[in-house]
């Protein structure tokens, strides 16, 4: 608060939000930054770090996308309606209630990993409790915009009856900030630096996801056979023996040509199965490699989109994805208006 006048130190304390973050580094980040959202419009922020059930009204923040949080929420209804648990023999068919989702692109939880103890009952029991209550909070925020997910927004306006607010991309409000929950690593900045404009492949499996030796090999394989330079951001216990290096990809993006996520079905509930069938069919920026342990494919992908006609024109629907993204920031658009109600709703 320094270089604030007493009425705005009163204001503020008027206006106190309490923060509760998740302690996984995907739901930290966005926690930042909401927090640095609202404090710019006046709200004194309090983090904590601990879990508490206080009698307060609440707002909830997904960090994830709303095509996949619709899926969670659904999940009683695909228990019911037999598309759950998966089965391989239908893996291809449609899902009437969620589309364009397959079977195939349902969040499932893996039960081959003795450490994942929950069953379907007590996940179905999980999820019921989570959408009651969502259901009885005050609101829900979301890092997206209106552009990208209108027609899942409309659907969940629909589902959920309380006040939705699409305020993102959280990032794009203000410049990077670091939040990483270990040392960053920049090192690898002077390399980038000499490297041409788009013309390096990002590797990032997230902060959770874990990967056989086997497959780390495949894909280490599959980006050397491509002939293009990549910058791959391993994390300790991914593989092991691998070394951690991270690089904010916003501080990177203007010399980035593509995006390589890993997919593979090796977590519980994963919501990339999910957020990969939007990007390669509704916003058709990517393409999908499914169980790809072959580096083979990855190869073909990879030049598929460096150096073919289809990869050309998703860098252009992306570039107008991000052009819709910095617009929609903008006063009188979706998430500049989104943001003023939520900071106009009464304490």
């Amino acid at each position: 608060m320094e270089n604030m006048s007493a009425p705005e130190v009163r204001d503020r304390i008027g206006r106190r939000l309490i923060i509760f973050p998740l302690p996984l580094q995907g739901h930290i980040n966005p926690v930042f930054q909401l927090a640095n959202i609202l404090h710019s419009r006046g709200f004194s922020i309090t983090i904590l770090h601990i879990k508490l059930s206080l009698k307060l009204p609440r707002l909830v923040l997904r960090t994830g996308a709303v095509c996949s949080f619709l899926a969670f929420a659904a999940f009683p209804l695909l228990i019911e309606k037999g598309y759950l648990p998966v089965q391989d023999d239908r893996l291809e068919e449609p899902v009437v209630e969620l589309p364009p989702l397959r079977i195939k692109d349902l969040p499932w939880i893996s039960t081959a990993h003795k450490e994942i103890a929950t069953t379907y009952q007590q996940l179905y029991e999980l999820l019921e409790n989570m959408v009651k209550e969502t259901k009885a909070s005050s609101g829900l925020i979301w890092n997206t915009f209106q552009e990208l997910e209108e027609i899942s927004i409309t659907k969940l306006g629909q589902d959920f009856e309380i006040p939705t607010f699409a305020l993102g991309p959280f990032h794009k409000h203000f410049a990077s900030t670091s939040s990483s929950l270990i040392a960053e690593d920049h090192s690898s900045i002077s390399w980038l630096d000499k490297q041409e404009a788009k013309s390096v492949i990002y590797v990032s499996f997230g902060s959770i996801a874990a990967m056989e030796e086997k497959d780390f090999l495949e894909v280490a394989w599959g980006l050397a056979n491509s002939k293009h330079p990549f910058l791959w951001i391993v994390r300790p216990g991914s593989i092991r023996g691998a070394e951690w290096r991270t690089v904010s990809p916003a501080s990177i993006c203007h010399d980035l040509l593509c995006l390589l996520r890993h997919d593979r079905r090796c977590l519980a509930l994963a919501p990339v199965l999910v957020n990969s069938r939007y990007v390669s069919h509704v916003w058709r920026v990517g393409v999908r490699l499914d169980n790809c342990q072959s580096r083979e494919k990855i190869e073909a992908a990879i030049k598929t989109i460096l150096e073919e006609i289809e990869g050309g024109e998703m860098r252009e629907r992306a570039l107008r994805l991000k052009e819709e993204a910095n617009l929609c920031l903008q006063p009188g658009e979706s998430s500049y208006e989104s943001l003023s109600r939520l900071t106009s709703l009464p304490n």
